[in-house]
């Protein structure tokens, strides 16, 4: 048995005739979608308490990203037990220290991911360029003490103080 449902747009001022078999298949997605929309003001037959089913579906959708940030949170937890038993001062510089050692272990690999690239395509020169360009850069941000120092000495040397 057919059914028909004539469905309005507000927007377009349009008119849609939709027909669906009744009791044996479900009405396509989109036709339901139609129907329960709220420019239209109308509900879906199966879905009648369209404000219920939305806020469910809404929760239904909040649930993975809590359990991602829980997730996260007990990651962090995890991983920085140095920071977190760390007493008084040295708070700081342990949760810096942790950083940076994270930071230089993800700049070693999105260095090995882009050198892979440079190997599979061949560019041996370019990848030499890069590789000495990364190493320069490393030594930059990773030890900005010896930088300083070096500096200082060049300074030295140059003007003659």
């Amino acid at each position: 048995m057919l059914a028909a449902v004539q469905v309005r747009d507000t927007r377009s001022g349009v008119s849609y005739a939709l027909r669906y078999r009744v009791g044996l298949v479900h009405p396509r997605p989109l036709v339901c979608e139609l129907r329960r929309g709220r420019s239209l003001g109308m509900s879906c037959p199966r879905h009648t308490s369209g404000r219920r089913a939305a806020v469910a579906a809404a929760l239904r959708r909040r649930w993975p990203l809590c359990l991602l940030g829980l997730g996260a949170l007990a990651g962090m937890l995890v991983l920085a037990p140095d920071a977190l038993a760390a007493s008084g001062n040295d708070v700081g510089q342990n949760l810096g220290g942790l950083l940076r050692t994270y930071a230089g272990e993800i700049y070693g690999g999105i260095l090995a991911i882009v050198a892979l690239v440079f190997l599979v395509n061949r560019r041996y020169s370019e990848l030499g360029m890069f590789l000495l360009a990364a190493v320069v850069v490393a030594w930059l941000v990773f030890s900005p003490d010896q930088i300083a120092n070096a500096a200082r000495s060049i300074g030295q040397k140059i003007l003659g103080g």
